[in-house]
Parts: C-alpha cells; sequence; structure tokens
C-alpha cells in the first residue's frame, strides 16, 4: 500500500479539473495500489475493465456510494495521463507514481496519505475546501515544516508568485478579491480550521503604528495575508500520517475477511517454522496485493510465498516481492 502520492499527480487535478470527487478516487487509488521493484505502482483487479477498478474502489472505500461517479473519476484520471492500464504487466498502473522520489526531474515531489483523505469530511466537502485543503497539506510535508503553528498565505504578486499563480490556476480565477474571498470563506470552516489572520494582522499593524503612511500601506497589503492551524477535529486526522502496520493489517483484514480465513486455514497446514517466518509485513502485503484478485491468482500466490520462506530466511521486501509475485501470475493466466 503506498503511503504518499505523487505532488505532481496532485498539482494536475487541482488545477486542470473542476470534478468535486477526483480527489478523492485518486487518494483511494493510491492507498490500493502496491509498489515493485522498479519503484512503480500498480493496482491488480480481476479484470482489464474500469468496472473492476471502480467496483475495487467501493469496497476500498464504503462511504463512495455511486459507481457512476467513481467511473467518471477514473475515466477523467485516464484522459489526463494519471491511470492506464499496462499491457505488460496486466495490472492498472498510476502513471509517472515513481518519479516523486527523484529530485532531478520535474514531477518531484509527494503528499503523505494522511487519514483525513479517506473519511467522508474530506469526501463532502467542496471543491475548493478540498484544493485548500491540499495545498495546506503540502506545505505541512515539506521539510521545513516541522509543527502545527500558524499557516500562512499570502496573495502578493510580488511577495510569492508561484503561490499567487497556483491559487489562480487552482480557484480558476484571476481575480484576487474573489479568490480572497474563497480563501476567507473556506477558513471560516471552524470544523477544518482556526482562522487567526485578524489577531495576527493586528500584531504585524502595531510596528507601524507610528508611521500613518506605512499603516496604511501595510493594512491593505494585510487583506491578502492569511494566517491559520488546523482545528482540533482536523488536527486528530492529520497527526499521523498513515495508518500503522498493525492499523493496516485490522483494516484489511475486516474489510477482505475471506482472503484473510483462507490464508489463516492455509498457514495452518504449514510447518511451524513456516509459521512463524509469516510476518505481518507478508500478511499485509498479500491481504493488499491479491484483495480484488481471482481466487485461483490468489491462491498461486499464497503458495508462492510459504514456498519462498520454506527457503529463504525471510523474504526482504514482502511487498514488492508479493507485487511482483501477483502479477508474474496475472501474466501466466492471462498470456
Amino acid at each position: 500500500m503506498a503511503t504518499k502520492a505523487c505532488m505532481h499527480h496532485v498539482n494536475d487535478i487541482l488545477i486542470n479539473t473542476t470534478h468535486h470527487k477526483l480527489l478523492d478516487v485518486y487518494f483511494v487509488l493510491c492507498n490500493m495500489s502496491t509498489q515493485d521493484s522498479n519503484n512503480q505502482f500498480f493496482i491488480h483487479t480481476a479484470s482489464k475493465s474500469i468496472y473492476s477498478v471502480c467496483k475495487a474502489i467501493m469496497k476500498e472505500a464504503p462511504y463512495m456510494k455511486s459507481r457512476n461517479t467513481i467511473h467518471e473519476c477514473c475515466k477523467e484520471l485516464m484522459s489526463i495521463g494519471i491511470l492506464k492500464y499496462n499491457r505488460e504487466a496486466y495490472a492498472w498502473e498510476l502513471h509517472l507514481m515513481k518519479y516523486m522520489f527523484k529530485s532531478d526531474n520535474g514531477l518531484s515531489g509527494f503528499i503523505h496519505l494522511r487519514k483525513i483523505f479517506f473519511t467522508e469530511l474530506f469526501y463532502n466537502l467542496s471543491v475548493s475546501e478540498k484544493k485548500i485543503l491540499c495545498k495546506v497539506l503540502s506545505i505541512m510535508s515539506s521539510k521545513g515544516y516541522r509543527s502545527y503553528r500558524d499557516i500562512e498565505i499570502s496573495l502578493e504578486n510580488d511577495k510569492d508568485k508561484v503561490n499567487m499563480n497556483f491559487w489562480k490556476k487552482g480557484l480558476n480565477s484571476n481575480d484576487k478579491y474573489y479568490i480572497r474571498k474563497i480563501i476567507a470563506g473556506v477558513l471560516s470552516n471552524k470544523e477544518l480550521f482556526i482562522d487567526n489572520s485578524d489577531t495576527e494582522r493586528q500584531k504585524q499593524l502595531i510596528k507601524h503604528q507610528f508611521n500613518s503612511t506605512m499603516y496604511k500601506k501595510q493594512k491593505k497589503l494585510f487583506q491578502y495575508r492569511f494566517w491559520f492551524s488546523p482545528a482540533p477535529k482536523l488536527r486528530d486526522l492529520l497527526y499521523k500520517n498513515k495508518k500503522s502496520l498493525e492499523e493496516r493489517f485490522n483494516d484489511l483484514k475486516q474489510k477482505y475477511k475471506d482472503l484473510y480465513d483462507y490464508l489463516s486455514i492455509r498457514l495452518l497446514s504449514c510447518q511451524d517454522y513456516i509459521q512463524k517466518k509469516f510476518s505481518m509485513e507478508i500478511w499485509v502485503a498479500i491481504l493488499s496485493s491479491c484483495r480484488n484478485v481471482s481466487w485461483i491468482i490468489r491462491k498461486e500466490v499464497v503458495e508462492g510465498v510459504i514456498t519462498k520462506l520454506y527457503h529463504h530466511v525471510e523474504i526482504a521486501s514482502p511487498e514488492k516481492f508479493i507485487g511482483s509475485l501477483t502479477r508474474s501470475r496475472i501474466q501466466l493466466r492471462l498470456s
């Protein structure tokens, strides 16, 4: 299961699309994907049809009720080059995700897959609220950010042209007044943010209280700067970037109980030393890679893992090994 999403993808979605559920579907696809030894991210399904992907998403995220909405989002993700079916791997791929780890290209950078992305709270937000929240989280994912102190957004063109260009494209407007209104409206959502802008503006203006010209100038400029922090409810969902291994295991075990039960029964027939080598990482990797494939593939993957453990002390990287094993079994069946 991926723990990060490609920032290049997120920016593409924020700037170039208006579908209010597209981000939700993209984040669930990231969460469902498995990383192979070449740092490619694949989603294994029972077939190559979009229907299989939609069905898998609905099982992974039960709060997404409309298959038509999910289908529309998948089609749009395909149209902008993010989601594609990889015919060589016989799996759906999140295209170019591998480049988010490299610093020598324009596609680098990532955003952590935080718990907030997989909640009804996020699902029910407006497009503008999602865009602003994702921009805030990209700041919080940066190396320079280490706490939940006030986050600052500036709409001053001469101060931060990169951010201003993002707001213009992301909110589909060149009107700075309109952008200010939208941001102020989103920050008024007390479920998400604590807006400290008025207090901070007053603090900043005190420095210029004896210079009336500078005071008036700064007062006007400060109307385009915002200071805020996550509200308690949001902070609880942001505090952990990702689920712990045990949380992921329990989540997968509950959602894919039939696969979990089969694996439990199969392990009982193995020698004790094999059972002891069957780590939680291996459990999670099998449940994650095989959750949406046919039972024939599931059984072959489980047997492949057990055979590997018979001949080796451990599996060094379970997610990559089991992901590659799953694809190889699918290829043999379909080729």
